[in-house]
């Protein structure tokens, strides 16, 4: 057992909620360990604190009264006026990330096969591929090898 382990399950180690194994690997931690201790220690003053309160019930139409006040503030202006907006905004980003994606796939640069070198002897190797920039195809003269 380390310290992130302990404090993830601290509230459960507090409720008892965990197997025997690792109610006991959390204890032998908590001994060892007063970080681990001052927080095992602060997770149950909070469970003491909150089942010592007294629960208020609410007065009978209450919550009717909640939802009409809700309601009778109605929504900011700022809300309705975005809201027309809001959706070509949305339609207007998810369509430029489509042509933009689109471009990238149809614009990409032919894969020259092997098969595409032409050997003129020796000292010169003619190779034909597509320009990068869209400018159609490009035919490069060499010496040596491809």
């Amino acid at each position: 057992m380390n310290c992130r382990g302990f404090r993830n399950r601290v509230a459960q180690y507090a409720d008892q909620e965990l197997s025997g194994r690792e109610m006991l690997a959390m204890q032998h931690h908590c001994r060892n360990c007063e970080g681990c201790a001052a927080e095992l220690r602060r997770e149950q003053e909070l469970k003491s604190m909150l089942a010592s309160m007294k629960v208020v019930e609410p007065s009978y139409g209450f919550e009717d009264r909640l939802c009409a006040a809700i309601n009778a503030e109605g929504q900011p202006k700022w809300e309705s006026a975005w809201r027309p907006w809001r959706t070509a905004a949305v339609a207007a980003v998810a369509g430029a990330a489509l042509v933009l994606g689109l471009l990238r796939f149809f614009d990409r640069p032919t894969p020259v096969a092997k098969s595409d070198f032409i050997d003129f002897g020796a000292d010169q190797v003619v190779q034909g591929t597509q320009d990068p920039f869209g400018g159609g195809p490009v035919i490069t003269v060499s010496s040596g090898n491809p």
